[in-house]
């Protein structure tokens, strides 16, 4: 498959030059992509990423956040939901819902919004 060019969207290495011109100069945020590994998950992200949207892409489920890649990392759980499903998660909060299998299986998304260390030699929670 080949890309052509779109003035209307043009592809992300063509924005870069601009990202000056809207920052401001306040910090640059950078949205980043996380798989989501299944029905309950730790992530690691940069702190006080912005949760903007739960999708799935090519049938595998994503969260997109909003980030300051010079934030150092923490970890964030997530837990996904079937639709029907009876689930317990006090605080709780959710943050998207997303379908794979053509819409055939349905989930909901939450995060106890807890930012936990990470061990930053694996990635993983302390």
């Amino acid at each position: 498959m080949h890309l052509q060019q779109d003035d209307r969207w043009p592809v992300p290495s063509l924005w870069a030059p601009q990202i000056n011109r809207f920052s401001k100069g306040g910090q640059v945020k950078t949205i980043w992509k996380f798989p989501l590994k299944g029905p309950r998950c730790d992530i690691a992200m940069p702190r006080l990423a912005k949760i903007l949207t739960v999708q799935s892409q090519h049938d595998e489920p994503m969260i997109w956040a909003e980030v300051d890649p010079y934030e150092p990392k923490v970890s964030r759980r997530f837990m996904s939901v079937p639709t029907g499903s009876p689930f317990e998660e006090e605080g709780a909060t959710y943050v998207g819902t997303f379908q794979i299998r053509g819409g055939i299986l349905v989930f909901h998304v939450y995060t106890d919004g807890i930012e936990r260390p990470v061990d930053d030699a694996t990635g993983s929670p302390k």
